[in-house]
């Protein structure tokens, strides 16, 4: 008994020895992993730990190689094949679902991902118009609501956002952005909102002296709110000005 459960550890340890050990890293990582067996590196795809962009490397390899690329491997990362258009689940006699145009089918797009702020504002305008018209209109519309807009690579940047006395107290700047995404233009707001030096002066006085205090404090939060209007509204005009 006890020389067949030797026997069984030595060729149990010769067969995990022949197997290649497997060392892999994100792509968009520095930290390397592994080892780990082929096993291992199918549960690592099956649960999307593992895509085939990112990194392998195994004894033998001059360098790490894209998984998806690896002969081996590449099977870990095939696509099943599209579902027929006649499913079976769909009712009988409703139509089928419309075909998405091939940016959309193309992409999910996160339309505030890009641009920083506190306050953010986005809008999708369509139009047949080339991006140059669908800046100029953008720019006009800014100017009305801004003391400032200077152009950049991406669009504008703006400050002095629907200033009045009462904003006295609070500063708003950012940056406004137009790209092409398909038959549309994505325009975006990313607007930096903060208090200013007056407001803090108003407070410190004011806090001291009476419940009065709670005035900049409140118009401070009312201006935010109409800065995102002044904004949304100014890009919902950009379609309307495109639509004429």
């Amino acid at each position: 008994m006890n020389l067949l459960s030797k026997d069984w550890q030595i060729m149990s340890t010769e067969g995990s020895a022949s197997e290649k050990q497997w060392y892999w890293s994100k792509k968009s990582s520095d930290e390397r992993n592994g080892p780990v067996g082929r096993e291992q590196l199918e549960e690592l795809a099956e649960g999307g730990n593992l895509e085939r962009e990112d990194l392998v490397w195994h004894e033998g390899f001059d360098d790490w190689k894209e998984a998806g690329s690896v002969e081996e491997i590449e099977e870990l990362f095939a696509s099943p094949p599209p579902l027929p258009n006649d499913q079976s689940d769909e009712k009988a006699g409703q139509p089928p679902t419309l075909p998405q145009s091939e940016s959309e089918s193309r992409e999910v797009y996160d339309t505030k991902a890009d641009v920083e702020g506190n306050i953010k504002v986005s809008k999708y305008v369509t139009t047949n118009a080339q991006r140059e018209l669908v800046l100029r209109e953008t720019e006009k519309q800014l100017r009305n609501i801004c003391d400032s807009v200077t152009e950049n690579r991406d669009g504008f940047n703006i400050s002095g956002i629907a200033n009045t006395f009462g904003s006295i107290n609070r500063s708003a700047s950012g940056t406004v952005t137009v790209s092409e995404k398909g038959e549309k233009y994505l325009v975006r707001a990313g607007i930096n909102y903060t208090t200013s030096w007056a407001f803090w002066i108003l407070v410190i006085i004011l806090i001291t002296t009476s419940i009065l205090w709670v005035l900049p404090v409140g118009f401070y939060f009312y201006h935010k709110k109409i800065v995102k209007r002044e904004i949304s509204q100014a890009f919902d005009e950009v379609q309307v000005l495109l639509d004429t």
